[in-house]
């Protein structure tokens, strides 16, 4: 429902797999995915949390959602600790590496903004911000384009 604009759809939708499965890690993160995407990033939070205490080999999307969150409400300082972390996780994960670049460019350390976008550029030669723009379900439009135009000014190609 989120990646269909249905935002409120999606929330009760996560939050009812919640119900049904309070230690559910999955639950938790679609929940927080649903709030972050939502313009919700505050409530996201915990949630995203909880998923990461709940799965000590958390994928590296949940750190990456975490980390998303954290930049959208513009704490820099942990949005930068989970996406590393992320990326460590995983070096070759696209959607990764562009969360952490997006965040140097926005806390402007962009001698780091730019390496991360040479290293988008290295895994997925075609990535283009203009499609992410169009496919990225964020539905506050001032945060997804603060953070759109992070990756253009780390060099990253429409």
């Amino acid at each position: 429902y989120v990646m269909t604009g249905q935002y409120d759809k999606g929330i009760l939708e996560a939050e009812r797999a919640v119900e049904l499965e309070p230690n559910g890690a999955d639950a938790h993160m679609f929940l927080g995915m649903a709030l972050k995407y939502a313009d919700r990033a505050e409530e996201a939070i915990p949630n995203l949390q909880k998923a990461i205490r709940l799965d000590p080999h958390a994928p590296g999307l949940y750190l990456n959602l975490l980390a998303s969150a954290y930049r959208d409400i513009e704490k820099y300082e942990q949005a930068m600790e989970w996406a590393e972390k992320a990326v460590q996780k995983n070096p070759q994960n696209v959607l990764s590496r562009q969360t952490l670049c997006s965040i140097y460019s926005l806390a402007d350390r962009m001698d780091e903004a730019r390496a991360q976008a040479a290293e988008i550029m290295r895994i997925a030669p075609k990535f283009s911000v203009e499609r992410l723009a169009r496919t990225d379900p964020t539905k506050n439009q001032v945060v997804k384009m603060r953070y759109i135009d992070a990756l253009r000014r780390a060099g990253l190609p429409d």
